[in-house]
């Protein structure tokens, strides 16, 4: 993260200097063993060891409040779930799709200022993510995209597997599926 986190604020300064919107999707490449050392280098850092040869950087004067997004402990209280499955049950075709990655998902549900996480941290946002996609199938993965779970792959996955019928986990099928659950598609669309 914080590599991106420093890539995102190169470009922004980049924009800035020359006047151009940061929004190009293009962000400075980082090189993270030249970041690494910098860091080790820090007598205000630990730098620590991760899974998968990641690392982080923790500032040794701060106390230490970071999210750890893949921790499977839900705190969040249920009428934030509540509200947060009504939004997502809401959105439309166009709006349902979000980014794919917990991070990049994240940071539009928090660019979208939605009530329920007024007062969220990126970090706890990443973290409701990660939960809604694995453990309460509020949100899931279509084509790449987190979607509402109703058109999630899981979900089309799962009514097969209920059925005990063999199937292929398409957009299309997401759509089909989510048609044929109870309530219809949440959009207002039917499939044929």
């Amino acid at each position: 993260i914080l590599r991106k986190r420093l890539s995102e604020r190169a470009a922004a300064a980049a924009a800035a200097a020359q006047e151009e919107e940061a929004s190009s999707g293009k962000l400075p490449d980082i090189d993270v063993k030249h970041l690494r050392a910098t860091c080790e280098a820090c007598t205000d850092l630990r730098v620590d060891p991760e899974e998968g040869g990641d690392w982080s950087a923790i500032f040794l004067a701060r106390p230490d409040v970071f999210v750890d997004i893949y921790s499977p402990v839900d705190t969040y209280p249920e009428d934030l779930w509540g509200a947060a499955a009504a939004y997502f049950g809401s959105l439309s075709k166009d709006d349902m799709h979000l980014p794919g990655g917990r991070y990049s998902c994240a940071q539009m549900l928090m660019a979208r200022e939605l009530p329920f996480f007024a007062n969220f941290t990126l970090g706890q946002v990443c973290h409701f993510v990660q939960l809604a996609i694995s453990k309460r199938k509020v949100l899931g993965y279509s084509d790449g995209s987190v979607v509402p779970y109703v058109f999630s792959q899981s979900m089309v996955k799962e009514q097969c597997a209920v059925s005990l019928q063999p199937c292929a986990a398409s957009s299309s099928s997401a759509s089909a599926a989510a048609a044929a659950a109870p309530g219809g598609a949440q959009d207002g669309t039917t499939t044929a």
